[in-house]
């Protein structure tokens, strides 16, 4: 094994952590922007249907934002469109938002540990759709220095994961064969699919449990359990 690669949200930063304060906020500029037009939705409800439309629309892999925000009042029978200046800003506070996700605490341990043993480091991650945001917030994360190449799926190549193309990409850019890579993700239908697609063996870690019948090759609770598997 010569390279290991990894997903970054809620693989190797803690983005739940941060993501229900980041719903939150946009359930409140929703709740705001419906008050200003004489409509009354309770707040709680509105908390609830972002939580549930950001499973959802994660789960079917439809990552647009501003798209999730319409959807939140259609589930409410309002029938309303917000202007795109204002869908904007909503995506913007919630991804500024989770521009405060931390890395886990194993996290930089096992990046050195696997810097200090030789192997290549990759990271493959969807686009947020918001462009240069993912790029930002891994900048912010002080995580980027790690990596040997990063491929942002939808950015750096047109496909999103679960395409094999943003792997097949990445093992272009390192000179590393697919018998030579595994791919460390938390997500069974993009991470695990997509690398599995491209030929890779995978690892999947555990953050949550997902009702998807794609088996990795390895289940870790741990990112330091890596060291068991390479």
């Amino acid at each position: 094994m010569r390279a290991v690669l990894f997903d970054f949200d809620d693989t190797l930063i803690d983005t739940t952590k941060v993501v229900g304060i980041a719903l939150n906020r946009v359930a409140y500029m929703l709740y705001k922007y419906l008050l200003e037009r004489k409509i009354h939705v309770d707040l709680s409800i509105l908390e609830k249907d972002v939580r549930e439309i950001s499973v959802e629309m994660n789960f079917n892999r439809i990552y647009d934002r501003n798209i999730w925000w319409i959807e939140v009042l259609r589930r409410n029978n309002i029938n309303i469109t917000p202007d795109k200046d204002f869908l904007e800003k909503v995506t913007k506070t919630f991804w500024y938002t989770l521009c405060n996700a931390k890395p886990y605490g194993d996290t930089i341990p096992i990046l050195n540990y696997l810097k200090d043993k030789g192997y290549l480091i990759g990271l493959v991650t969807d686009t947020d759709h918001y462009l240069g945001m993912k790029k930002y917030r891994i900048r912010k994360s002080g995580l980027e220095k790690y990596f040997d190449a990063i491929i942002i799926a939808g950015e750096d190549v047109p496909e999103i994961k679960p395409s094999p193309k943003p792997f097949e990409k990445i093992l272009e850019i390192l000179n590393v064969k697919r018998d030579d890579a595994i791919m460390v993700g938390d997500k069974p239908f993009t991470d695990i699919e997509g690398a599995k697609r491209a030929g890779l063996k995978t690892v999947l870690i555990v953050r949550k449990k997902w009702d998807y019948n794609i088996k990795p090759d390895y289940t870790i609770y741990r990112l330091m359990e890596l060291k068991n598997i390479l």
